[in-house]
């Protein structure tokens, strides 16, 4: 079994949520640190 964390598009009700279809939503997450979001083609997070 795998855990994966995932933010924007990927995240229930939103259009890319669809590739993750198979899998099973355990519940929402939050990190302990707060991280800053940049968009450069594709969002990610340092």
């Amino acid at each position: 079994m795998q855990y994966i964390f995932v933010y924007g598009t990927l995240r229930r009700g939103f259009w890319n949520n669809k590739l993750l279809k198979n899998s099973k939503f355990i519940g929402k997450g939050r990190t302990k640190e707060k991280y800053a979001m940049y968009a450069d083609i594709i969002p990610y997070v340092v």
